[in-house]
């Protein structure tokens, strides 16, 4: 790694390791997506989980949930969970949530529109199109890899803003594809086999484009600052702690 990330960095070359648990692994597991579904998301070069390192054979942590931790180390974003911090964390990943509670914020919402499918105790019933919260509530808002299952997105970009502080940050990590001109979706795509073949999980709605992804957001008001993962992180880094070396990180500031 390029930056201080912390205790979970070794300099043994000749194994996988989870930054989450500590664990040193042979390999990282799969997600559990057809090779239909892969394929589709290599023709579109969608830039988003790493499908096929997926888990840790240990925790279970995600891919995307470890590359947030490094994320965080490279950023001194673990600095702003203090107990001054206001957060919402939206369908909360187990092992990220563990290590925020870790650092006792005077406020921490997880949140998910069905809450009763959750790992995790805690959690309340939260539509990101409507919530219940006051304006400028949040210094922090961690929505990671949500908004290509919402299919009202827009009102979810603007609901996300509307309860987000002034100068808070939103992190808004989303798979898109850089070939697309336009975002494809299609209303008419409902059942699971369908969306998987389309849009390569059976729980999306839809392929973002990289332009449409970027102009939504700003649209609706908020200043995009997107940290390369390349500034922090290297191919090899990528490939021994499990993440996506392609997948940036997208700051949404207010």
């Amino acid at each position: 790694m390029r930056k201080n990330t912390g205790n979970a960095l070794t300099n043994n070359k000749n194994i996988h390791i989870c930054a989450l648990c500590g664990s040193d692994v042979n390999c990282f597991l799969p997600y559990a997506i057809s090779e239909k579904a892969i394929a589709l998301g290599e023709r579109y070069h969608i830039i988003g989980s790493d499908v096929r390192n997926f888990s840790c054979p240990k925790c279970y942590s995600t891919d995307r949930e470890r590359h947030l931790f490094f994320y965080f180390n490279a950023l001194n974003i673990w600095d702003s969970i203090n107990d001054q911090a206001n957060i919402l964390h939206i369908a909360p990943e187990r092992l990220l949530s563990a290590l925020i509670l870790d650092r006792k914020p005077a406020n921490y919402i997880m949140g998910d529109l069905f809450p009763e499918n959750s790992p995790i105790k805690g959690v309340m019933k939260v539509d990101i199109t409507k919530t219940l919260f006051n304006d400028n509530s949040f210094d922090i808002i961690i929505a990671n890899h949500i908004l290509e299952h919402v299919p009202d997105d827009v009102s979810a970009m603007r609901e996300i803003y509307r309860i987000l502080k002034k100068d808070g940050i939103a992190i808004l990590q989303t798979p898109y594809s850089p070939k697309l001109d336009e975002t494809y979706e299609d209303d008419s795509i409902v059942s699971d086999i369908d969306r998987e073949e389309h849009f390569g999980q059976n729980d999306h709605v839809r392929i973002y484009s990289e332009r449409d992804l970027f102009n939504k957001l700003t649209a609706v008001g908020f200043i995009l600052d997107i940290h390369k993962s390349s500034e922090f992180f290297t191919k090899a880094d990528a490939r021994k702690y499990g993440f996506n070396h392609e997948e940036d990180l997208i700051l949404c500031l207010k």
